[in-house]
């Protein structure tokens, strides 16, 4: 289980992305204890975030913070989906840290994150992940103005037209938009591809560049190779 809380108005959450894994639909039990499906629109593994929308309007909107940074010693309030509240503050660090990302002084999550963080003024300043330090077990927040930022941008995105992302990496795949059954870029497998018999397509070779023009010595399929695997039957592009 992990928390999620509403970043748009018309349906849109926010959770960590380790949270949803490489699902494309989850369930989502709302503050009324209503269970609704989740539809995973994007995933940001690289910032351990991910949206979900359900078919629920929502007026209660938290408010973002105005201050652009979160200074040493904030006190945070992170409220969990379970209940749950946990005190801290942001943690003082000597290590260069990206500035979509601040450290807290909190180590214990009760479940897989994705719990909104608030200052003492009750003004929304983050996201609680699951991402640690190398060093120790604290975790870190992921700063409003990033997730707000991400918002923006796929708003953007779905009104330049239907797009495909790969729901195991969270890469714009012109292979996926295109019907194609694998990412060019992880190699992970479409979610409408699952069950199906596989068959080589002309329009999707050129996405798949590594030795595209090559066929695998295993099943004899043309749909490329990635990281030297065969993008249909997964075994190694030459046998030993």
């Amino acid at each position: 289980p992990a928390t999620a809380f509403f970043v748009a108005r018309e349906g849109l959450l926010a959770t960590t992305r380790y949270a949803i894994g490489g699902a494309d639909q989850v369930i989502v039990e709302l503050s009324n204890r209503r269970q609704v499906p989740g539809y995973v629109l994007r995933s940001y593994p690289e910032l351990d975030l991910a949206f979900i929308y359900v078919e629920q309007t929502t007026g209660e909107i938290i408010p973002p913070s105005p201050i652009a940074n979160v200074t040493d010693d904030t006190r945070l309030t992170v409220v969990c989906a379970n209940g749950t509240v946990l005190q801290g503050k942001r943690r003082a660090t000597k290590r260069l840290i990206a500035a979509q990302w601040f450290p807290t002084d909190i180590m214990d999550l009760p479940d897989a994150g994705g719990a909104p963080i608030l200052d003492d003024s009750r003004y929304l300043i983050g996201m609680i992940t699951r991402n640690t330090a190398s060093t120790s077990a604290y975790v870190y927040g992921l700063h409003i103005n990033t997730i707000r930022t991400q918002v923006d941008l796929f708003r953007q995105e779905t009104t330049e037209g239907a797009k495909t992302y790969c729901r195991h990496c969270g890469f714009y795949s012109r292979a996926l938009s295109a019907g194609g059954y694998y990412c060019e870029r992880c190699g992970g497998l479409h979610p409408q591809a699952e069950g199906l018999v596989r068959f080589p397509q002309a329009q999707t070779q050129a996405f798949y560049y590594e030795h595209n023009s090559m066929s695998c010595p295993n099943c004899n399929a043309n749909v490329g190779f990635y990281r030297n695997n065969c993008l249909r039957c997964g075994q190694p592009a030459s046998r030993t």
